[in-house]
């Protein structure tokens, strides 16, 4: 409870200021079904609107105090187990058949979330992970929203990832978050989940010597501009969260602002073959000190392998077509050298996704920017993401709610380093 209206204290500083507009790319959504995210969002809607009693969420108020202590009385209930029934009590209330149910569906999708207390820009492994471990500790004393722009994640790092788990850094903040976080489940909870296009229009607040952020509009793929507000913004695009940061400046002014977000897109391969005589059930991920990795990937005989190119060869990111001829001269012989078996492979299957490439010294960046006092930045981990994933959330979970970090101190992967161009090399990069 202490932390929750030490953070809202924190976020109603900055209420008192004078408006200023940027205008950008814009994203579409995808909205959950279920009437316990609805009413999370505080928005208005006429065909489930809540009934005395027939739910235990508020809407959204906009007294930033009232709100405070409505949330500190929240969790007051749900501690001592006096929250309201979470779902109506009227039979009459639940759709008599199936037509109806499609009915209500197609009314849901069309409901937007007018506020919410944490918006994270990015639903892969980091974004989610910020967003379940947000939720796990305050419950439904926050409001969360996902914002992601391919609903159908077809081109998402997450599950184009080769989800190679390690331990073995130069970094020891990188062997922490591999080694304590790196087998937890890091999605889940009741989200609000707005997904497919690109972030519209952020409306900025400034004060002497620091911005906030605190709209975002959203363009639908229809051409509907939709806004959300929010108190706090959580930057975890992945590659794409430097073009997220410069859509808000970040690299575009003077002094700090001219310091860009040091992560770009770079395309990796990761081909699927089949060795007959391989490896058994208890080889590890292999890595060759010139890059080339593979680890086993299931029990039918199958390995997952590739190669990160050197800056001279990077390839380009317009499209994530294969390079075949990269396998046979770069990666088959090196993983042969290490294991003969595999030089009687075949290739089965390929892929292309891509890293969030942290230019400036292959490190994650998490926390607070320097400017813009209520954007968290959580991206930069250079191929390392889903091993991360669960601590970095975990991280900027108690970085929002408490302040600070209590479990694994972070404070050396911040974005200072950058401004004071201190790069924190790891060594061992894939």
């Amino acid at each position: 409870m202490y932390a929750l209206s030490r953070s809202a204290n924190r976020l109603v500083r900055g209420c008192r200021t004078r408006g200023k507009q940027f205008n950008l790319r814009s994203w579409r959504y995808i909205w959950p079904e279920t009437r316990k995210c609805l009413s999370t969002s505080g928005s208005k809607f006429s065909d489930w609107e809540d009934k005395p009693g027939g739910g235990p969420y508020r809407s959204h108020e906009d007294n930033p105090v009232r709100r405070t202590f409505n949330i500190l009385s929240d969790d007051v209930k749900g501690y001592f187990g006096l929250s309201g029934k979470t779902q109506p009590s009227d039979p009459s209330d639940a759709p008599k058949n199936t037509e109806e149910k499609n009915h209500k569906s197609k009314d849901a999708e069309k409901i937007w979330p007018s506020f919410c207390d944490v918006l994270v820009i990015g639903g892969g492994a980091v974004g989610s992970s910020v967003a379940y471990h947000l939720k796990e500790r305050a419950l439904r004393g926050l409001n969360v929203v996902v914002v992601e722009e391919d609903s159908t994640y077809k081109r998402a790092s997450t599950v184009l990832s080769v989800g190679g788990i390690r331990q073995q850094f130069s970094v020891p903040e990188n062997i922490q978050l591999s080694s304590r976080y790196g087998n937890e489940t890091s999605c889940g909870g009741h989200l609000n989940s707005l997904a497919g296009g690109g972030i519209g229009c952020l409306l900025m607040y400034e004060w002497p010597y620091f911005f906030t952020i605190r709209f975002l509009q959203i363009t639908l793929p229809d051409g509907e501009k939709r806004n959300i507000r929010f108190s706090i913004c959580v930057v975890a695009a992945g590659a794409w969260s430097g073009e997220v940061g410069r859509l808000v400046g970040i690299g575009k002014g003077t002094g700090i602002m001219g310091v860009p977000i040091p992560v770009e897109p770079r395309k990796r391969y990761v081909y699927c073959v089949h060795a007959p005589d391989g490896p058994g059930l208890d080889s590890p991920l292999l890595i060759d000190p010139n890059g080339t990795y593979f680890r086993r990937e299931g029990l039918g005989g199958l390995y997952l392998c590739g190669q990160s190119p050197t800056d001279e060869c990077e390839p380009s990111i317009e499209n994530l077509d294969v390079d075949y001829d990269f396998f046979e001269s770069n990666v088959w012989p090196t993983i042969a050298n290490r294991v003969p078996s595999f030089e009687n492979l075949k290739l089965q299957s390929s892929w292309a996704g891509y890293y969030d490439y942290n230019t400036f010294d292959q490190n994650g960046i998490i926390g607070l920017h320097p400017i813009f006092t209520n954007m968290f930045i959580a991206t930069g981990f250079s191929g390392h993401g889903i091993q991360q994933a669960a601590g970095v959330g975990r991280a900027v979970m108690e970085s929002i709610l408490h302040g600070e970090y209590q479990t694994i101190n972070l404070e050396r992967f911040g974005f200072e380093r950058v401004l004071t161009n201190e790069p924190l090399y790891e060594q061992n990069i894939v």
